[in-house]
């Protein structure tokens, strides 16, 4: 059963070792094996090639270990979902922006709720310059302009010192299983 590490446009060139298939105006990069056992190599090998292909143009990344037994057929039955949301991720990428814990539980009530409506305010400042964004407890995850990821990352440093933004990443959080 092939598996499958992204869905972008057709024309997208296949990476060593794998293979494009095109059906419905849209594209799969996939592979003529079956899902890779969970490791770490594998996992970063699917990230590498997930990464690889969005530098190219827009992606949906898979998860990892999804397989399907007819890639025609998969973008075929789901053509207009899928370049919906290609069209949502174009020109876009994904950032992570994480709290790191107060050192020291908080002493009470009051405390516990001020520390929750500053994270609370931060991930609202940050959503006002993203495309989407989706709130985790002390995280987020944000679908932002690749020409304004500069800023984002300013405004991340300007807001509180104990936020950390990690990537450009492909816009997992950002494309419905």
């Amino acid at each position: 059963m092939p598996y499958v590490y992204a869905v972008t446009e057709p024309g997208t060139p296949a990476p060593p070792g794998l293979r494009v298939v095109e059906a419905a105006g849209l594209a799969a990069v996939v592979g003529d094996h079956d899902a890779p056992a969970p490791s770490v190599d594998a996992l970063w090998q699917h990230e590498r090639v997930v990464e690889g292909l969005m530098e190219r143009g827009p992606v949906l990344p898979m998860r990892f270990g999804s397989t399907t037994h007819d890639v025609g057929v998969l973008l075929e039955e789901r053509h207009a979902e899928l370049t919906a949301a290609l069209e949502r991720v174009r020109g876009a990428v994904e950032l992570g922006v994480r709290a790191t814990p107060d050192p020291e539980p908080a002493a009470s009530g009051t405390e516990y709720l001020m520390r929750r409506a500053r994270t609370e305010r931060a991930h609202a400042a940050l959503a006002e310059f993203a495309r989407a964004s989706v709130a985790r407890p002390h995280a987020g995850a944000y679908l932002v302009d690749r020409d304004t990821v500069d800023a984002f990352r300013a405004r991340v440093r300007e807001l509180d010192e104990r936020l950390t933004c990690t990537g450009p990443w492909p816009p997992y959080s950002f494309v419905a299983a």
